[in-house]
């Protein structure tokens, strides 16, 4: 007898047993909550879409200026710009991927505020780690993470300083760490709560705002001048998976990016037509007995370098 399928859900219910792969006990419950999830979560961002674009023809209007990309050229700093363009294009995201906005656990006010298709602005904590508890890697040209940081974050790195300073803490002996404060609030305090008491990690800090890129947890500063991309760990099933920052993407992020730096600085014509945005830095939580790092894919960072996100010249 036919009968009328009405979503995906009921589709993939009536096709399942005839599929060549056997799901986990759970697979398929599971699957059919995370695309009803992401599916509920398009509709928002759809609806969001609307007043979004209606907000932006009035300033359009208002500027005089031929469309869309006229007036992020005449409002915004190149950099700013092109995370705009990208927080727009975030709607539509991966269509093809069956639970492609799916943040199972996350209310629809969260949501709303963590994600780019909504023109999310997140803040992250500056914390700190202690030194011998932290593994880094870093590209050549970088000296200390310390005066990496100093030199890329400057008001930050001061006020952080201070903040250690007057909680009797002396700066030199930790790094300091940003960590999404979604991730700091509802997972950190909680699952490194012994750090934070034997005092190898310290919640505490300065916060700068950020635009959630398209993936979600690399944030670009909210500021007029560029500063690094930041790359973070952040405890929220999205798309079926956890978004952790594991250890082999702190030792080979800037490894990598010192080889094809190498390659097109040798290449004439691969350095005339490819800019990559290198991976200068990175740290990660490392046991500094066991050399344990696993914990440490919840609490990391990877710094990204944004000149080519700043060009003015295309």
């Amino acid at each position: 007898a036919r009968h009328r399928l009405d979503d995906p859900s009921a589709l993939i219910t009536e096709v399942s047993p005839a599929l060549a792969v056997s799901a986990a006990p759970d697979g398929l419950a599971q699957l059919l909550r995370d695309v009803d999830n992401s599916m509920r979560n398009d509709v928002l961002a759809r609806r969001h879409r609307e007043g979004w674009s209606a907000e932006l023809r009035l300033k359009i209007a208002a500027a005089g200026v031929p469309g869309f990309l006229a007036y992020l050229e005449r409002s915004l700093p190149p950099h700013l710009a092109a995370m705009t363009l990208d927080q727009w294009g975030a709607l539509e995201g991966h269509p093809f991927y069956p639970t492609w906005k799916a943040k199972p656990g996350l209310p629809p006010q969260e949501v709303t505020a963590l994600s780019p298709e909504f023109g999310a602005r997140v803040r992250l904590r500056i914390t700190a780690l202690r030194k011998e508890w932290a593994y880094v890697e870093k590209m050549p040209h970088v000296g200390s993470y310390s005066e990496w940081f100093s030199q890329n974050f400057p008001d930050l790195w001061r006020d952080w300083a201070e903040g250690l300073k007057e909680r009797g803490k002396s700066p030199g002996d930790w790094l300091p760490l940003p960590v999404h404060r979604w991730h700091l609030d509802n997972f950190v305090r909680r699952e490194f709560e012994s750090e934070i008491a034997f005092g190898v990690f310290d919640p505490e800090g300065p916060e700068i705002v950020t635009l959630p890129s398209m993936s979600f947890r690399t944030m670009l500063p909210d500021t007029q001048e560029p500063r690094p991309f930041i790359k973070l760990p952040v405890a929220i099933w999205l798309t079926s998976e956890q978004r952790t920052l594991q250890a082999k993407s702190i030792h080979m992020g800037p490894r990598l990016s010192t080889l094809i730096s190498d390659i097109l600085a040798n290449e004439e014509d691969l350095r005339d037509t490819l800019e990559i945005f290198t991976e200068e830095l990175g740290a990660i939580l490392r046991h500094p007995d066991t050399g344990d790092e696993h914990p440490g894919r919840f609490l990391s960072v990877v710094f990204r370098n944004t000149d080519a996100l700043a060009r003015a010249d295309g």
